[in-house]
This record gives C-alpha cells, sequence and structure tokens, in this order.
C-alpha cells in the first residue's frame, strides 16, 4: 500500500526508469492516471519544461507525448514553478498542460495526484482538492512513432521521459500509480484519495 516499502524511487538518472511496451490498453479515447508521489530533488532538468513521473510517447516536436504527468522545478520562461502538471498531446500537433493551483517542493511529504481527461476537458487533482482544468477537443495522439518509425516513441515510461538526451527524470518515490480507460469523478478521485490514505 502506500507510504510502505512498496514505491519505487527514482533517482533523476538518465537509466533509472520503468517501461511498458505500448497497446491498445494503453489508448482510450478518456483516461486518467496518476497516484501517490514524494519529491525528493528536482530532478534532471531545470529549464521550465519539466521532469515526468508517467509518459506514455515520446517526439521531439509537438506534441512531444500522448499524456503525461509532471514536476515542474522551473527555469526558462514556464511560470509554473514548483508545479505538478497533467499534459496530453493532441491531433494535430498541440498539447495542453494543467498546472497545479499550489506550489511543491521537495520534501517528505506524500501527495496524491490523478489526472483525467474525458475528450474535451483536461484536470489535475491534488491531494482531494477542488481540480484545476484546461480544454481541448482535438483527441489524444497516439500513434507517435508514425513521424519517425519507431515503435518504441509509443511506449509508457515511468520516471521520465526519455527522448533523446532531454531525459527529464523525476527525483522522487511513487506508489499506487493507476491508468483507467475513463475520465473519474471528483466523487471517484476523493474515494481514491481516502482509500490509500
Amino acid at each position: 500500500g502506500v507510504k510502505s516499502s512498496g514505491g519505487y524511487t527514482f533517482n533523476s538518472a538518465s537509466n533509472n526508469y520503468i517501461k511498458v511496451s505500448d497497446n491498445v490498453a494503453l489508448q482510450p479515447p478518456a483516461i486518467s492516471f496518476g497516484g501517490w508521489i514524494k519529491i525528493n530533488g528536482d530532478g534532471s532538468h531545470s529549464d521550465g519544461g519539466g521532469n515526468y513521473i508517467l509518459s506514455k510517447g515520446r517526439i521531439g516536436f509537438q506534441p512531444y507525448m500522448s499524456y503525461g504527468l509532471l514536476y515542474n522545478p522551473g527555469g526558462g520562461i514556464n511560470p509554473a514553478i514548483d508545479k505538478l502538471g497533467c499534459e496530453i498531446g493532441f491531433n494535430p500537433g498541440t498539447q495542453i498542460i494543467a498546472y497545479s493551483s499550489l506550489t511543491y517542493v521537495p520534501s517528505q511529504n506524500w501527495i496524491h495526484v490523478m489526472c483525467t481527461y474525458d475528450g474535451s476537458s483536461l484536470k489535475i487533482y491534488v491531494n482531494n482538492g477542488v481540480p484545476v482544468s484546461t480544454s481541448n477537443t482535438n483527441g489524444i495522439k497516439y500513434d507517435l512513432s508514425a513521424f519517425i518509425s519507431e515503435t518504441q516513441n509509443d511506449d509508457l515510461h515511468f520516471g521520465h521521459w526519455g527522448y533523446g538526451g532531454y531525459t527529464r527524470a523525476f527525483n522522487g518515490v511513487v506508489d499506487e500509480i493507476l491508468i483507467y480507460n475513463k475520465a473519474l469523478t471528483q466523487t471517484e478521485v476523493s474515494e481514491l484519495y481516502q482509500y490509500y490514505q
């Protein structure tokens, strides 16, 4: 369970990640993903692009990935310093990110974060709070390998993004990471939070 020895620690190293090969179960039109995390440090990059707890797909231009959960320690011109973000990549070549309303810094505290996308609205829930949302109805872009003919670019990675030299690796612990083929309601997100307390 959460807050036990069952979590996995990522140390922001380029070779410290978990890969799940692409399959149709990871390509729903509506989706929820997230779980419990503990932020131990900034991660590998502080240029405003964020470091990834979870990322599905990777290419070097928009939409960059199909979906992802990130921690942004700041840097560059991105104002979302020390915030968590949910990201969805769309057709054609665009992406949106819903950032948490509060900031989070490396600590020993567990944080529950859940991303939901119902085909139009992307929401981020943190610690059972009121969600922050943004919208796009273009549909999640899944066949990223069609752009560059590399099938591994559609795989699901935990602990980094991992395109070229841009590892964007997370520094922290994750536990009870879940992916659903639907957009959870606020009540369902709250139930998950309470269940794993």
